[in-house]
């Protein structure tokens, strides 16, 4: 490592955000390990947030702030951190989320010999609801553990994914050399999903995977928003099902997997079918024209495939429900489930997954 080097580089995206940003750097700059480079990324905000950033980097030499020559999203933003990033290792905050100050020094002392590859921990999801004041939080982790197996660190990942912890970026961290080496970039075209995709790519080379038991980034869900991720998508489905066949991909097709990790794979699969039928539950004809293309699909095939005999009974549940050739009984639960999250949010946000 370069003396002039920073261990870390961290990377913020950020777009309209004046409400949560200076909790979001503060929460860096406050970290008991010191050795980082804060890229702050804005995104043409029509807020003040470039002016907080710029007004914040006067008092840190540690910040460099940049801004987009045009509103282009949150992945071209990255892209644009990912270039001017000189650290070894490399993470990301969201511009609505905070961090605990011993992140980094916790991270560090696993990540210090630059022999593991990724570096992946939990967080501590924050539900609120900004109209009733009332929040909700849930702590969602792993154990420590190091994988430097291939078909391990494939099943791993699917581990990550069930939680869901897989497919955010922000609680990872990556070494610069693979990025910059291998082309690694956000996929641009993506309006959500690119983050995953991001670690899909990512993990083509990963060889040696940290696992580490910690919780102290603050990932922050505003029940009801209107954000990217809740809003009813007419490529809700098919997004989703690049995630799983991206997955089989990594496991170099079906036909590669074992019992175990088929089964997780479908019940992440069965999960996106039913937030797919719950965006579409409103319309009697358009959520039955969902399950007859759904059922069409070859992904649907494999499904059919997967014994889960031996998981726990809300999977059989779900799984039995959804093989059902008439739609009827699957029509109410779906209803019922809706119900549940749109009378109970921070009840459906503890039982969920």
């Amino acid at each position: 490592m370069k003396n002039n080097t920073p261990f870390f580089t961290i990377i913020i995206p950020i777009y309209n955000a004046e409400r949560f940003l200076s909790k979001a750097i503060d929460s860096l700059l406050n970290q008991t390990f010191k050795d980082f480079q804060l890229l702050l990324i804005d995104d043409c905000s029509a807020d003040n947030s470039f002016n907080i950033c710029r007004s914040l980097s006067k008092k840190d030499y540690r910040i460099e702030v940049y801004q987009t020559k045009e509103n282009s999203g949150a992945a071209a933003a990255r892209n644009y951190g990912l270039e001017r990033a000189q650290g070894v290792y490399i993470s990301f905050c969201d511009s609505d989320d905070y961090v605990d100050s011993d992140m980094l020094e916790k991270a560090y002392i696993y990540l210090k010999t630059e022999e593991i590859d990724c570096l992946k921990y939990g967080c501590t999801e924050e539900y609120y609801d900004p109209v009733n004041g009332t929040g909700y939080h849930k702590i969602i982790d792993f154990d420590d553990e190091l994988i430097n197996n291939k078909n391990d660190i494939a099943s791993k990942c699917l581990e990550m994914e069930l939680k869901p912890l897989f497919g955010y970026i922000w609680n990872g961290f990556y070494k610069r050399e693979y990025i910059t080496k291998y082309k690694i970039k956000f996929n641009c075209s993506y309006r959500v999903n690119e983050d995953f995709d991001f670690n899909i790519q990512y993990f083509k080379y990963v060889r040696t995977l940290q696992c580490m038991n910690y919780c102290g980034y603050h990932y922050r869900k505003e029940i009801g928003s209107n954000s990217l991720s809740s809003q009813r998508k007419d490529d809700y489905y098919e997004l989703h099902m690049m995630k799983i066949r991206k997955f089989l991909d990594f496991f170099s097709g079906y036909e590669h997997m074992d019992f175990k990790d088929k089964q997780k794979l479908f019940w992440i699969y069965t999960r996106f079918i039913y937030s797919t039928l719950q965006r579409v539950n409103k319309s009697k004809k358009g959520i039955l024209d969902t399950i007859y293309y759904i059922k069409k699909d070859a992904l649907y095939a494999l499904f059919e495939q997967v014994d889960f005999n031996d998981s726990p009974y809300k999977q059989r549940v779900m799984v039995n429900f959804l093989r059902l050739r008439s739609p009827v009984l699957l029509l109410s639960l779906i209803r019922i489930i809706g119900w549940i999250k749109s009378k109970f949010p921070f009840f459906f946000a503890r039982i969920k997954g």
